[in-house]
């Protein structure tokens, strides 16, 4: 099953030996921001040999940061009303400027909307099989203590 980023998947971890990188329980005591853990997850991944699993997690948490950031700017937003000179009425969502994109007026549409999921929903994509291929390698590449 693919966590759905527009839930919120729980915090993400780099094990601090660095051999594995673990999805966390977002009940769990870390009540560090998201971005603050991904950043972490990534310097914990620089330290690592030069490897594809590795340039595929830090691609995939870049991902991540982007599409979480988008999420927060949705669930931020101020509702707002546009009423055109013919007094019509739309209703959409006054996303205030994060980061470096500039204040965002989105339409409060289903088709807005799901364009936003549709971008949760790819970048959790393929998070199931980058953990199992990065625990993989990541075995092959600590000693296992008998």
């Amino acid at each position: 099953m693919v966590p759905s980023l527009w839930q919120h998947p729980g915090p993400i971890t780099v094990a601090s030996d660095s051999s594995h990188i673990d999805p966390r329980d977002p009940l769990a005591d870390d009540r560090r921001p998201i971005s603050k853990r991904i950043r972490e997850a990534k310097q914990a991944l620089a330290r690592r040999a030069a490897s594809e699993m590795r340039d595929k997690a830090t691609a995939w948490l870049d991902r991540a940061s982007v599409a979480i950031e988008r999420r927060n700017a949705a669930l931020h937003a101020t509702p707002i009303v546009w009423i055109d000179d013919e007094r019509r009425c739309a209703f959409g969502l006054g996303e205030l400027r994060r980061a470096d994109r500039p204040y965002f007026g989105r339409p409060l549409t289903v088709e807005s909307m799901s364009e936003l999921r549709s971008v949760l929903d790819k970048a959790a994509e393929g998070w199931n099989d980058l953990v199992v291929a990065f625990g993989t390698e990541s075995m092959r590449q600590v000693p296992l203590d008998s």
